[in-house]
């Protein structure tokens, strides 16, 4: 475990934004698909960075229907916004694949992290990118057609998984693209068609990705 903790640190460059002594107080953590990392109500006591996998973002109402607010990616944060703002957890988040973060206990991001610039230049840089996500994300339901959305989606899980097959289902992607269940169905067919992608059980391939970001820039 120590191994790969080290090797992932380093991959994900984590040396260049926290301080030695805090680095040596780093957990690493594994959560299979499906399971509850953090539980909306609950005490904020961590910040996690997200080094591997993908999680979504799930509020649920007071009658119990669930909606999916956004997806979190390796090097977004977790518990930014309560910890900052002195909140308990606002959001259920589940791994929506099998995933691993780094955790920092509240304390130390209180005690030693508050006035780390280089620290703050992450958390400011993580925070503007999540604006900027979910700003892009509301223009393009306003401003798009059904079939760019989707394009526009496989793009970006793709760009942020780097890979070209990627998790994907239907009755998640629907309500998060706003388009119905049947509708994009029809969509995906269209694409397979045109030997654009390929549909798999809880998966999509993508079959031609210059196409693909061609279709993307003409939308």
């Amino acid at each position: 475990m120590e191994k790969e903790l080290e090797s992932i640190m380093k991959e994900n460059h984590i040396s260049e934004i926290l301080p030695a002594d805090v680095l040596k107080q780093l957990k690493l953590f594994s959560y299979s698909k499906g399971e509850i990392i953090v539980y909306a109500g609950e005490k904020s006591i961590n910040l996690s960075i997200i080094v591997s996998g993908r999680c979504l973002v799930k509020p649920i109402g007071v009658e119990g229907q669930e909606t999916i607010l956004t997806y979190l990616y390796p090097g977004d944060l977790i518990g930014d916004i309560e910890l900052f703002t002195k909140r308990d957890y606002l959001h259920y988040v589940y791994a929506d694949t099998d995933v691993k973060l780094l955790k920092i206990p509240a304390n130390l991001v209180n005690k030693q992290l508050a006035s780390y610039v280089p620290f703050l230049h992450f958390v400011i840089d993580n925070t503007f990118e999540k604006l900027l996500n979910h700003s892009t994300y509301f223009s393009d339901a306003r401003l798009y057609g059904s079939k760019a959305r989707l394009v526009k989606y496989i793009l970006d899980v793709s760009c942020r998984l780097n890979a070209k097959e990627i998790p994907f289902i239907i009755e998640d992607v629907a309500p998060f693209i706003g388009v119905s269940e049947r509708h994009l169905r029809r969509i995906i067919k269209d694409l397979e068609n045109e030997k654009l992608i390929e549909k798999k059980y809880r998966k999509l391939q993508i079959l031609k990705m210059n196409e693909l970001k061609e279709r993307e820039n003409k939308s």
